[in-house]
């Protein structure tokens, strides 16, 4: 690319920002609005309710690296999603900087949303062995 069209491309993303930036309002106060009439429907929904800190709101267990090159990591929520579940989930690290989360689950109290990403880095640490506490 030449410098220009660089300063264009820079110039229409600073212009568009504000742009996607009301996009992505109104669709996390559509999905609000959807997990507000039913949330047993929706209890798997990502969306926090404002004021949750995303830096925050989940810690997990490190599971290592494997021999691809991936990291894999146990995650739990601990705040409340917007129908007011905790999750739990997977999450993969890849060598290219790609991150993929997977095999989603609520929970109604986070002590047993903790439980279950701790038995589920267990299992995934430990495999084969019976009767782990």
């Amino acid at each position: 690319m030449t410098e220009t069209s660089d300063r264009v491309r820079r110039r229409l993303e600073r212009a568009m920002a504000p742009v996607f930036a009301q996009m992505e309002r109104e669709r996390a106060e559509l999905e609000a609005e959807r997990v507000r009439k039913d949330p047993k429907k929706h209890k798997l929904t990502r969306l926090f309710p404002a004021g949750v800190d995303p830096e925050r709101r989940h810690r997990g267990f490190d599971a290592g690296t494997g021999p691809n090159g991936r990291r894999v990591w146990f995650v739990y929520s601990t705040a409340r999603n917007a129908a007011g579940y905790f999750l739990t989930w997977r999450q993969t690290e890849h060598p290219d900087g790609r991150v993929v989360r997977e095999r989603w689950c609520a929970h109604k109290l986070r002590r047993a949303a903790k439980h279950f990403a701790r038995r589920c880095w267990e299992d995934f640490a430990h495999p084969g062995e019976v009767g782990r506490p």
